[in-house]
């Protein structure tokens, strides 16, 4: 049987106004990102031009790519997480987290690692990218990748802090 504060505790996390203002709050964070896109992307191709714009319109597309490679850990994390909170097993979930950041950061590695290994391949023969633009998509390519590995290390040092 559950505790009876923590009945409370679930009726107060699923009341309406608390639903409500979460709904918002969700539909805002996926709003937001459209809005600004509608402002800045004109600016960005007239600042840019249209191929610096196109180049960088393929990187965003591969990085959305890789979120595919997540392997469904998102959607399982959370459920797990909520079902240990509705159970009142809160000390079982720091485990769970790591795992699966450890887990998300070895397939991030070895897709980079990929990635590194093919972009020349891309940027010359698959995708064409104009000649004086070449260079620099490798170099941001591999900036990106370079961004990748130090925010793991970020990550690193805070866990051992903690």
């Amino acid at each position: 049987m559950i505790p009876e504060h923590r009945d409370k505790q679930q009726v107060n996390l699923t009341s309406g106004s608390l639903l409500a203002r979460n709904t918002i709050w969700n539909l805002a964070g996926q709003v937001a990102p459209l809005l600004a896109a509608l402002v800045a992307f004109p600016l960005l191709i007239k600042y840019m031009g249209t191929e610096r714009f196109g180049v960088l319109t393929l990187i965003w597309i591969v990085i959305g790519y890789f979120g595919l490679f997540d392997l469904g850990l998102r959607r399982a994390l959370t459920k797990l997480i909520a079902e240990k909170l509705g159970s009142g097993m809160e000390g079982e979930i720091p485990p769970l987290v790591w795992t699966s950041l450890l887990v998300m950061f070895l397939v991030g590695s070895v897709a980079s690692l990929a990635m590194l290994l093919l972009v020349p391949w891309l940027v010359h023969s698959v995708l064409k990218i104009p000649a004086e633009l070449q260079q620099r998509s490798e170099e941001h390519t591999s900036e990106l990748q370079s961004h990748s590995f130090i925010s793991y290390a970020v990550f690193c040092l805070k866990k051992k802090n903690t």
